[in-house]
């Protein structure tokens, strides 16, 4: 399944929609419910545009209500806003994004630059980790606590 999403990305790269929306039918065929099928689809209604934008919106806007609301789904909706024209909404989906970014093990040259911008700042400290464990452990904790 992930072969054939990074198939649809990839037409999508090449402008040939064609292409993805055959690699879509077979994602289809093979799990229509899936995630992935169901992003993948999202993805070609944003390249294909038009009518097709606020099809894009509603699979993302599903995702997020069955799932957590992750960066990418977020990101989704706000390029789906965009496209419609609405900025305010948009820009409250990237905020919202924007807050939900994790860094895990940066470099110390990154950290520096991050330590220059106040970025860490922005996002707070509890979303920055030195390893891959501690994110998986404190996002883990954070699902829990949710439930």
């Amino acid at each position: 399944m992930e072969l054939h999403a990074l198939n649809v990305q990839i037409f999508i790269k090449m402008h040939r929609s064609d292409y993805a929306k055959r690699q879509l039918r077979i994602m289809q065929q093979m799990d229509e419910d899936h995630t992935l099928t169901q992003i993948a689809n999202a993805w070609l209604d944003l390249a294909v545009g038009g009518s097709k934008i606020q099809e894009a919106y509603l699979i993302f806007q599903d995702l997020s209500e069955r799932y957590q609301s992750t960066s990418l789904l977020l990101n989704g909706k706000a390029v789906c806003c965009m496209h419609m024209g609405n900025f305010d909404e948009a820009e409250t989906f990237l905020v919202e994004a924007l807050n939900k970014l994790a860094m895990v093990n940066p470099r110390w040259l990154v950290i520096h630059k991050l330590k220059l911008a106040h970025f860490v700042d922005k996002i707070g400290k509890e979303w920055v980790f030195l390893t891959v464990g501690e994110a998986v452990d404190a996002c883990l904790s954070s699902k829990i606590a949710k439930a």
